[in-house]
């Protein structure tokens, strides 16, 4: 089942409330340390055994509480999907009875999953190990792709999706324009001073920090937090946020996810946030007690800007992928991949074999290498003639970007700057040379059985 509900519609209880009735565990993938903290800290108050693993714990207490685990003490069970690298967690599960495999917040399988934090892209295949009799996936906000995506990759086949409503009564929406950052600060100020305890988004750290000074100076019970804080101030700021009837966070967008603090009056963004998405699911931390309470946008038109920045940072223009493509000779990128990937095993089956640092190169390094570079001459030549300018009309992409996203994105800041200029004569030389390690290549693979003698 895969569920899209507002923030306070009940998506916890989704997995929570079969978790009480199963006679197993109920396994939930949860993407934050102080998330997890959160719910368990919430269902020991209800009486519900309930533990997290993660980072947090020393290693005498992660053994503790996989042998609760194993014995079948705990209900739910709190991980981040990074843990399923852990062998050990993994016995623990297969000696346990897994009846629900759930995933909370699930749209950071496709935000996160593809770049960020990759274990998230393979949830997948860790339900199909466990192989649970029912699997759910939650979030509250979700674009069509990210929908699919999020069933794409948990492999599941033709689930039930709910989509709930995202309107929201007890929320006021409402936009003030501002000339610059002095009205800004004004403005929450005011906004403060008027409702109460609230978070501020701010686009920036930097933004954040003169923020928060500001509202500290006017007498304001502001908190700060953003990810370029240490681990102890950012659980220190979250602490204080939820203990105060009055806190104001003054946050990035690192800020919020899973915080269940059901009178936070208002939520305000001192600049545009950056996708619709990411605004509804902000504001939603308003109000959660059914209460009105407000949201606030600060409009300024800099601040259009200022994402388009982030955005286009964050992802190379199609314009830089060309130029890479232009200056750069493929044969530079895929030695680097072919040195790299030489493998191991044949090094060692060769040294237990008693060869020498000759024949290590002769007959293992050498044969690597020239089909390798063999590959190159193949694309050298494609690319001499355009062939993937042809590709890439026939995707509708940019020049070169259908066929070289993925191969040129690791080296872009590395090699940006060079300019061999391809179709020139250098380029030919590294064919050529290319040609003539291939052609040893195939006279070299016949003799591997001298390492031997």
């Amino acid at each position: 089942m895969v569920y899209f509900g507002p923030t306070g519609a009940g998506k916890s209880l989704c997995y929570q409330l079969p978790a009480v009735m199963l006679p197993g565990v109920t396994l939930v993938v949860s993407p934050l340390i102080a998330l997890m903290k959160d719910q368990v800290e919430q269902l020991h108050a209800r009486g519900i055994f309930a533990t997290f693993i993660n980072s947090s714990l020393s290693d005498a207490e992660r053994t503790e509480r996989l042998r609760g685990v194993r014995g079948g003490l705990y209900k739910l069970v709190y991980v981040a999907p990074e843990r399923f690298r852990s062998p050990a967690f993994l016995d623990a599960l297969s000696e346990a009875q897994v009846d629900l495999f759930a995933v909370d917040e699930a749209h950071c399988i496709s935000h996160w999953g593809h770049d960020f934090r990759l274990d998230y892209a393979r949830l997948g295949q860790a339900r199909k190990r466990l192989r649970p009799p029912r699997t759910v996936a939650l979030t509250a906000t979700a674009t069509p792709e990210v929908r699919d995506d999020i069933i794409r990759s948990l492999l599941m086949k033709e689930p039930q999706v709910f989509v709930a409503g995202f309107d929201r009564r007890n929320l006021f929406l409402e936009v003030f324009p501002v000339a610059g950052d002095l009205e800004r600060r004004a403005a929450c100020g005011q906004l403060v001073a008027e409702c109460g305890s609230g978070i501020v988004y701010c686009a920036t750290r930097r933004a954040a920090e003169m923020l928060h000074r500001s509202l500290k100076e006017r007498g304001h019970p502001a908190t700060l937090y953003h990810a370029g804080m240490d681990e102890e101030s950012r659980r220190k700021a979250q602490d204080e946020f939820m203990a105060r009837e009055d806190a104001v966070a003054v946050a990035t967008n690192a800020f919020g996810m899973g915080i269940d603090k059901p009178n936070i009056r208002f939520v305000a963004h001192a600049n545009i946030p950056r996708a619709v998405e990411a605004y509804y699911q902000e504001i939603g931390r308003a109000g959660r007690d059914g209460a009105p309470a407000r949201a606030v946008l600060l409009f300024n038109h800099s601040d259009v800007f200022t994402q388009e920045r982030l955005i286009q940072t964050n992802h190379p223009t199609e314009t830089v992928f060309a130029d890479v493509w232009n200056s750069l000779p493929l044969a530079v990128i895929l030695l680097l991949a072919a040195l790299q990937r030489i493998p191991t095993e044949l090094y060692e089956a060769a040294r237990i074999d008693g060869a020498g640092h000759f024949q290590l190169f002769r007959y293992v390094t050498l044969p690597w290498l020239s089909g390798a570079l063999l590959v190159v001459l193949i694309l050298q030549t494609l690319s001499a003639i355009r062939a993937f300018d042809v590709i890439y009309v026939l995707t509708a992409g940019g020049p070169g970007t259908a066929t070289t996203t993925l191969t040129w994105k690791t080296y872009l800041v590395t090699f940006e700057s060079l300019d061999f200029g391809q179709g020139n004569a250098y380029a030919w030389v590294v064919s050529l040379i290319t040609l003539a390690f291939a052609l040893g290549y195939f006279r070299l693979l016949y003799r591997r059985g001298e390492f031997e003698t």
